[in-house]
């Protein structure tokens, strides 16, 4: 079963936050390469930092704008898939892993392994409905938890 992100105004909040970052690093590197005479170590140098700051911006801005409606959690037979950000933030948790399902104010706490390693997912993510179906479907697919809490 798949959950979904709610929509919520936290994401259009964080798109914006990015996009003035954004602005604000091709306003700074304009202002810089007309205000002074650099060497042109330093303007490549600048150009590059600037170049990765607006390739990351745009990375997030497109990230947050059409997050509302994305997958956040995929639970099948075998595993648990938890999506956290855009790029390389996933965290697999297999089922027969699962020792403890904890929930806290904010979160749900997925306890795994012989480590005892934590997966970590956000209730604000998610409906309140998802919330609690997310918790019955764990505690029936995982025979290994031994509590949830």
């Amino acid at each position: 079963m798949e959950y979904r992100y709610k929509d919520s105004r936290k994401w259009r909040r964080e798109g914006l936050k990015y996009l003035w970052q954004t602005v604000a690093a091709v306003a700074a590197n304009i202002f810089t390469m007309a205000s002074m005479d650099p060497s042109p170590l330093l303007v490549s140098f600048i150009q590059i930092v600037t170049g990765v700051i607006i390739i990351s911006g745009v990375i997030n801005i497109f990230y947050f704008f059409t997050r509302p409606g994305k997958e956040y959690i995929t639970v099948d037979d075998q595993a648990v898939l938890i999506r956290n950000g855009p790029l390389f933030n996933k965290k697999e948790v297999l089922l027969g892993d699962m020792t403890r399902l904890v929930e806290r104010e904010e979160e749900l706490v997925i306890e795994y392994g012989k480590k005892r390693r934590e997966a970590l997912v956000e209730k604000e993510n998610l409906s309140e409905e998802d919330v609690r179906d997310f918790k019955r479907e764990i505690g029936n697919k995982s025979a290994s938890i031994t509590k949830i809490l």
